[in-house]
């Protein structure tokens, strides 16, 4: 069964399978969309799979939301990238074109944008970014 789309208040969306919960009008640095995320019981996006990739590039379209950037809960520790919420190391990536770049090496954040197709940006966690949370996984 593909994406569904339900609309539980104003600006928020939850969709199914699996549940994501997308936040398109609030934007916030990657502490506070990380806490935003826990406070609802879920946490911000990890991408293990290319399934995983594909359902969350549709559910970003699904909301209209091409070309924004939101994040993940990849960071950057020790010159290794990680998913925050799991503590392992990424084992699946898709960086967009020269990334990761870390520039001036501030760039500790994952991002992900959307442009047609769904790249990877390695992002200042102190920029104010949208939210995607998804329920947590074992």
């Amino acid at each position: 069964m593909g994406l569904r789309q339900h609309r539980i208040q104003k600006d928020y969306y939850l969709y199914t399978k699996p549940n994501y919960h997308i936040v398109p009008y609030l934007k916030s640095n990657w502490l506070l969309a990380n806490m935003y995320c826990n406070k609802i019981g879920m946490r911000l996006i990890s991408i293990s799979t290319m399934e995983e990739h594909d359902a969350i590039l549709k559910a970003i379209q699904n909301v209209g939301l091409s070309g924004a950037i939101f994040w993940t809960t990849g960071r950057r520790v020790d010159h290794t990238m990680y998913w925050f919420a799991t503590g392992t190391k990424l084992n699946f990536t898709n960086w967009g074109q020269n990334e990761p770049f870390n520039r001036h090496t501030m760039q500790e954040c994952i991002g992900i944008q959307e442009y047609d197709k769904l790249t990877w940006i390695d992002v200042n966690c102190d920029y104010n970014l949208r939210i995607m949370c998804e329920e947590d996984r074992p």
